[in-house]
C-alpha cells in the first residue's frame, strides 16, 4: 500500500512556517510527479477502478453469455412445438380427406 501517512507528514513539514496550513499536490524540485501524485492517484482511484471495471465487465459477459443461451433454448423450443404442430395439422388434415 501507498505510504500516505508518510507523504503527508512531509508535506505538512515543508509548509509548516505558513500561516495556514494547506496541502496541495505540487511538484517541488526535492519531490518527483511519481512520489507526490501519481503513486496516490495510481493506488487510490485508477487501480481501485480498473480492478472494479474487470469484474463487472467479467459480470457482464457472464449475463449475456447466459441470456444468449437461455434464449437459444427456448428458440428451439418454440420451433420444436411449433414443428409438431405443423405435423399434426397436416395428418388431421390428410386423414380428413
Amino acid at each position: 500500500m501507498f505510504p500516505y501517512d508518510y507523504v503527508l507528514s512531509n508535506n505538512i513539514k515543508k509548509i509548516s512556517n505558513q500561516s495556514s496550513v494547506m496541502l496541495d499536490c505540487t511538484v517541488n524540485n526535492n519531490d518527483s510527479l511519481f512520489s507526490s501524485c501519481l503513486l496516490t492517484f495510481t493506488f487510490y482511484y485508477a487501480l481501485p477502478l480498473s480492478i472494479i471495471g474487470v469484474c463487472y465487465s467479467r459480470i457482464v459477459f457472464h449475463v449475456r453469455r447466459s441470456g444468449d443461451k437461455i434464449s437459444k433454448q427456448l428458440v428451439s423450443h418454440l420451433l420444436s412445438l411449433l414443428n409438431r404442430f405443423i405435423i399434426e395439422f397436416v395428418f388431421i388434415v390428410w386423414s380428413n380427406s
